[in-house]
């Protein structure tokens, strides 16, 4: 079967404040504006769609499924957030959920090389840093990306309701951890899945890492997710 790679770009919602008056205090219009993706030609009046589709254009040629990788039959979704400072230079790479180091350095690398392509965010036309979030599966077998996804879901499904039972019936959170880990490889930004990981890792002692799925939870609310492009490999 074919290795393919789903990309799917995330973004963080943004809002626009109108002025208000509330008693004395004022709240001024917020005009708020993320980063552009404009490819080679910088071109400040690309709009969103545009941007995002070029994104994704340019991001499925950079990507390739790396073959160790294939060899060793690994999947599952890599997400990677980066910030696009106020020159529009990429810069505070993290890797937020890892299928595995190569595929870290995979995406990092095609992120980097669309550097000197973006139009920075803006906070009331001023040039401001932001953070971006790009989510790639690599899946290994070749379907639509509407069946990746729902193989991913129904997979991360299954091993959710393992880790259920192992925490909540039988009360073993370290056997019901190894579950959560596997599903969370599907879907790492899934709200149920790090809420459950984040109470066993609590029961289990590990405060510090209850605490980071706690944070990511946070993080998620207000994000926009989409698919944009299956690229065979």
């Amino acid at each position: 079967m074919k290795a393919i790679i789903l990309c799917i770009l995330c973004t963080f919602a943004v809002t626009l404040a109108q002025g208000q008056i509330f008693g004395k205090y004022i709240i001024e219009e917020v005009n708020v504006s993320p980063p552009q993706f404009v490819g080679i030609v910088t071109d400040a009046n690309t709009s969103g769609n545009a941007s995002m589709v070029a994104f994704n254009q340019y991001m499925s040629g950079e990507i390739r499924y790396p073959q160790p990788a294939i060899d060793k039959r690994m999947q599952g979704t890599e997400v990677i957030q980066f910030v696009v400072n106020e020159n529009g230079e990429l810069m505070d790479f993290n890797v937020v959920s890892s299928v595995s180091e190569l595929m870290d350095e995979v995406v990092i690398e095609a992120l980097r090389s669309t550097n000197g392509k973006w139009n920075p965010g803006t906070n009331n036309d001023e040039n401001v840093a932001m953070v971006k979030q790009v989510t790639v599966i690599f899946a290994l077998s070749h379907r639509q990306d509407n069946m990746v996804v729902n193989e991913f879901k129904e997979t991360a499904r299954i091993l959710f309701n393992k880790g259920n039972r192992k925490f909540l019936v039988k009360g073993h959170p370290k056997r019901a951890l190894r579950f959560y880990d596997a599903a969370l490889n599907y879907l790492p930004n899934d709200q149920s899945l790090l809420l459950m990981r984040g109470l066993c890792q609590f029961q289990l002692g590990n405060i510090e890492r209850a605490e980071e799925d706690w944070s990511r939870l946070k993080e998620l609310d207000g994000v926009d997710e989409s698919i944009y492009q299956l690229v065979d490999i």
